[in-house]
């Protein structure tokens, strides 16, 4: 090949590549707590990190930590006010197990799946455990409004896991 072939080519590459966007961005002070007594673990137990989304070129990376961010966010109050029962505090762990976006018409559809398993951290005592799943559409002609779509959703999972855990009795 040609060195001006060769070079051509890879300045062309990039564009040809599929673009990963973290969907997290810089975390903020308060997201950074560490007195809550609760620790979230996320697992890919069936979803895709990075996820792509059919039909474009874009893929989304730390779902995982996404997903474990907005569970912490929306279930530390539940763990403040449990605290008397367990000194040390709560375990949720996430299992992610559905993940699927795609593209199409100007719309980004995505939709995730989690199971949700309740522990207190002494002797990983097993509570209760649920599946939440969460499906989001919304117009997208970026990757930036691509992601503020699955954050939608992301967010979803975060509500419905705390609606479970204000069910919980520990």
């Amino acid at each position: 090949m040609h060195p001006r072939h060769l070079a051509l080519a890879l300045l062309l590459l990039p564009g040809c590549l599929a673009g990963t966007m973290p969907l997290l961005p810089e975390p903020t002070p308060q997201a950074m707590r560490t007195d809550v007594p609760l620790d979230v673990v996320t697992k890919l137990a069936g979803a895709q990190d990075p996820l792509p989304v059919k039909g474009s070129f874009w893929q989304f990376s730390e779902l995982e930590h996404a997903v474990a961010r907005a569970v912490l966010t929306g279930a530390a109050p539940w763990a403040e006010a449990h605290r008397a029962e367990r000194e040390r505090g709560w375990q949720i762990q996430a299992e992610l197990i559905k993940s699927d976006a795609e593209v199409g018409s100007g719309q980004v559809r995505t939709s995730l799946g989690v199971r949700a398993t309740l522990r207190a951290v002494v002797g990983q005592v097993f509570l209760s455990q649920t599946q939440v799943f969460c499906a989001t559409a919304g117009a997208a002609k970026t990757e930036a409004e691509a992601r503020d779509v699955l954050w939608r959703c992301i967010s979803g999972l975060s509500r419905n896991i705390t609606g479970w855990l204000d069910g919980v009795q520990p």
